[in-house]
C-alpha cells in the first residue's frame, strides 16, 4: 500500500501537474491566429505526451503493486473459506476412527 501511495504521489507532483500546462501552451498556440509554425505546437504536444506515456508507466505500476495485494487477498479469503470445510472434515473423520 505504501508503494501505492508513493507511486500516486510521484504522479501527481511530477506528471499530472506537467501535462495540463503543457496541453493549454499546445492549444494556445494553435488558436493564436499570428502562429503560423507547426513546431509551436508539436513542440507542447510532445511533451505532454511524453508526460502522458510516463504517468501511464507509473499506472501501470500501482495497478501491479495492487495485483499482488489482491492476489493475497483472494488466498487469504480461500483460506477463510477452506478453513470450515478442514475443520468439518477433520471432525468427520475423527469421527469415523471411533467407531
Amino acid at each position: 500500500a505504501e508503494a501505492v501511495a508513493r507511486i500516486l504521489a510521484e504522479l501527481e507532483d511530477r506528471h499530472f501537474a506537467e501535462i495540463e500546462p503543457q496541453l493549454a501552451a499546445a492549444k494556445g498556440a494553435a488558436e493564436a491566429e499570428s502562429s503560423k509554425d507547426p513546431k509551436a505546437i508539436r513542440e507542447p504536444l510532445a511533451k505532454a505526451a511524453a508526460q502522458q506515456r510516463a504517468a501511464l508507466d507509473k499506472l501501470t505500476a500501482a495497478a501491479e503493486e495492487l495485483e499482488q495485494w489482491a492476489a493475497s487477498a483472494e488466498v487469504r479469503g480461500d483460506a477463510r473459506h477452506l478453513a470450515p470445510v478442514g475443520s468439518c472434515m477433520q471432525a468427520h473423520s475423527h469421527g469415523h476412527h471411533r467407531r
